[in-house]
């Protein structure tokens, strides 16, 4: 009886070590099988390509150098927030 109540009171604690474990996990997007931080990763290219087309819409004249200035305050923005946002460092 005393082997049977010890079994029971160690799978039960792996089961909750299990639940809590699972709501500590990031939100995992169902149809990829990423999570939002790996997301936001996979996406920066695209929305940066995207910010600097419409900065160049409306000044000609950007250089490269401009691009690379956005794109630098984007990941240093885009780690405080990821930082805040999601609790991982991307950097």
């Amino acid at each position: 009886m005393m082997l049977s109540l010890l079994q029971l009171s160690v799978a039960g604690s792996s089961h909750a070590d299990e639940a809590a474990a699972a709501a500590d996990a990031p939100f995992v997007v169902p149809v990829l099988g990423v999570s939002l931080p790996e997301l936001a990763l996979l996406l920066m290219p695209i929305i940066g390509y995207t910010m600097f087309n419409i900065f160049r819409a409306k000044n000609p004249k950007a250089t490269f150098n401009d691009f690379l200035l956005i794109m630098a305050a984007t990941f240093i923005v885009g780690n405080i927030l990821s930082i805040l946002i999601f609790k991982t460092s991307f950097y």
